[in-house]
């Protein structure tokens, strides 16, 4: 039966000889392609043959098999793993057949898979068998049947471990990690400046810094729309990073120092008294005044000098980053490209393989008329043969009717022939007699009356 058309194909589409006519036989299609049929009940008797249908060459053969051959069976119910079609139970009018084969298909090789007791579901009718892949394992399971009366029974069979990579074995899909392609350092950065002891008075901006550099580190696993602004976004964060330097180093001069250790401030309604503060620390010139100063200007660098770096380091790897996510909008652009270009050439292969079921169905339909002209011009020959037929049987008869005539005339002339010799030799005669008459009249001394002969 032809999908496409919604037609059935006759037999006369099929080639070579074919599996003969049976019935609770079993059958599998094996790569897509080769439908197989085994065993099977005919009008006489159980068969155990392989028949093999290739449906691109449309060639029906039967297979030569090695190996011990199971006995003919019917009912038997089967199921093809990979290469391995697996045949179980079956039998004749007379016996079941409790044993399980295994059919190689790419060998053509018969072996015996394993022999259950007789009180196994196979050596049941009716039943149903189904393979079942489970981690590296292939198990067969068997379900209900009838003996004396109707089972619920579940046999499961390991038949082998699954050594073999079949196609449709799917393994479980893993989640994509969040940090990735992120480099430890940069978390470890964020995690130290929301865990260290405070550099920047403002808890809020030293907050939106870690959140910026956790961002930084995890941009490839920001959403689509986010990533077109990443130029935008990397000169916002090299602003922020100065804005909050200085701030921060401004606020560093205006706070108490002892010890260099840091109070953290969040109120900014104490950076007045700070002010009076150095303003009256100032006016008096002491010296620790002036010491502190010393150590407010050599802790003022370092820290300039540590954001310096920091900073630094996080825009080379911004830019590095933006060199990723620039290769990998190239990227994006090119499979875009390519994606179009295939679906260009799906839509185009698309309407040539219409156009190719359209010429297709015109060819059939020439076909068609072809074939009705033939068997019209068959039939036209078949009657000029029959009169030709009757016009050789009538002139075969006219040619015997002439040969007769033939005969007939031939006699009828060789008749005709004697009667003018006859009729000439009488003439003769005649002439003959006159001539005496003649001569015995002139002897005669009276003339008589010439009497008419």
């Amino acid at each position: 039966f032809d999908v496409l058309f919604s037609a059935t194909k006759p037999s006369s589409c099929f080639r070579g000889a074919g599996p003969s006519p049976r019935s609770n036989h079993v059958a599998a299609l094996y790569d897509d392609r080769i439908l197989l049929i085994f065993g099977g009940q005919s009008k006489s008797k159980t068969l155990n043959d392989v028949h093999a249908l290739d449906f691109e060459t449309m060639v029906w053969s039967r297979m030569r098999t090695h190996g011990h051959h199971p006995s003919p069976r019917a009912g038997c119910c089967g199921a093809l793993c990979g290469t391995k079609w697996y045949i179980a139970g079956g039998g004749s009018k007379k016996r079941r057949h409790p044993e399980t084969w295994v059919f190689d298909v790419l060998e053509s090789k018969w072996s015996v898979c394993v022999v259950p007791p007789s009180s196994s579901i196979t050596t049941k009718k009716g039943f149903s068998m189904v393979p079942l892949y489970y981690r590296d394992k292939i198990v067969l399971v068997s379900f209900g049947g009838n003996k004396k009366e109707p089972s619920d029974k579940v046999e499961v069979l390991v038949v082998l471990q699954n050594e073999h990579c079949f196609s449709w074995r799917s393994a479980p899909d893993a989640e994509p990690l969040m940090y990735e392609d992120s480099s430890p350092s940069s978390k470890e950065l964020a995690d130290h400046l929301n865990n260290c002891d405070p550099l920047y008075s403002n808890s809020v901006a030293r907050h939106s810094l870690a959140t910026t550099v956790e961002s930084s580190s995890g941009r490839k696993s920001l959403p689509d729309s986010l990533l077109h602004n990443s130029k935008v976004g990397g000169s916002s964060l090299r602003r922020q990073f100065r804005q909050e330097e200085e701030c921060s180093l401004a606020q560093k001069l205006q706070k108490p120092i002892d010890d260099d250790k840091y109070k953290d401030v969040d109120d900014c309604s104490e950076l007045p008294s700070f002010a009076n503060q150095k303003q009256r620390s100032d006016t008096y010139h002491s010296p620790d005044a002036d010491a502190k100063t010393k150590r407010v200007g050599r802790s003022s660098s370092d820290i300039n000098h540590q954001h310096d770096t920091k900073i630094a380091n996080l825009v080379r790897r911004n830019m590095a980053l933006e060199e990723q996510l620039s290769a990998a909008m190239a990227s994006k652009d090119e499979a875009e490209k390519n994606l179009s270009l295939v679906i260009d050439t799906k839509e185009e292969l698309e309407r040539r393989l219409a156009e190719r079921d359209r010429e297709v169905v015109a060819l059939k339909e020439k076909v068609g008329g072809l074939e009705q002209a033939h068997e019209d011009s068959n039939n036209a020959s078949n009657t000029v043969h029959a009169d030709n037929v009757r016009l050789e049987r009538e002139v075969a008869f006219l040619k015997a009717v002439m040969d007769e005539t033939q005969k007939e005339l031939h006699s009828t002339r060789g008749v005709l022939a004697g009667e003018r010799a006859r009729a000439f030799q009488l003439q003769v005669e005649v002439f003959h007699l006159k001539q005496r008459l003649q001569s015995m009249d002139g002897r005669s001394p009276t003339q008589r009356k010439p009497q008419n002969l």
